[in-house]
């Protein structure tokens, strides 16, 4: 399955259902995935990703997404202090989700 059947299969789920997990390998494509269902759903978003990644993201989208749709990012650090979305949109994207692995966590709290 190539990564556009892969995104259109993912479409297909999250529009049927309330979230969506993506788990690959590293360097896989799951940003690029998660930013191109965005797109395809024509819908505005908020990532969630560490404070070191926030660039990236917005660099990711503007190069390679044709359709870009609004896009509010935020780091997973900021969420762990404030424990709220401060850009709140109908569809979060998590990016580095491992990172919030541990129960007790304070950003595995806030999300």
């Amino acid at each position: 399955m190539n990564d556009t059947q892969n995104n259109s299969t993912s479409t297909s789920k999250i529009k049927k259902q309330p979230g969506l997990v993506m788990a690959w390998e590293p360097g896989s494509g799951k940003t690029l995935g998660a930013l191109a269902i965005q797109s395809e759903l024509n819908m505005p978003a908020t990532a969630i990703t560490p404070a070191a990644l926030k660039t990236n993201m917005l660099k990711e989208q503007t190069k390679h997404i044709e359709n870009p749709q609004p896009l509010a990012v935020e780091s997973l650090e900021n969420l762990a202090r404030k424990k709220v979305i401060q850009n709140p949109n109908p569809l979060v994207i998590v990016d580095e989700a491992h990172r919030a692995r541990k129960p007790a966590a304070q950003v595995t709290k806030a999300l």
